[in-house]
């Protein structure tokens, strides 16, 4: 739990050190990222296709959706998550307190 509410962590994100490009209500079609280690597939590691059409090319991403919408995978993700995060996301039942922070290393 974070002192305070999980908005604190939102706020800290968008504004420090420097204000973020933030996208509200955007649905969210695909995500394809690249592990630097690997090599980056374009410019930038991480492409986001959204179900209105629009494309946005980013560094890094943080993505807050539903325990419902990663149950459905009705949202993409290119390649596809770790197994072990899958995994967790399959066990995980529904609740008031649940919250899942998935942090896909790029670097």
């Amino acid at each position: 739990m974070i002192i305070g509410g999980y908005g604190q962590f939102a706020t800290g994100l968008a504004f420090n050190p420097t204000p973020l490009a933030i996208r509200f209500q955007k649905a969210v079609r695909e995500i394809r990222y690249s592990n630097r280690k690997e090599g980056p597939t374009t410019d930038s590691p991480v492409l986001i296709k959204c179900r209105d059409g629009e494309a946005l090319t980013a560094d890094a991403v943080v993505v807050t959706v539903s325990l419902g919408v990663l149950k459905s995978k009705s949202m993409m993700f290119e390649p596809e998550l770790p197994e072990r995060k899958l995994g967790a996301i399959s066990r995980l039942g529904f609740g008031l307190l649940n919250k899942v922070c998935c942090v896909l290393n790029l670097y």
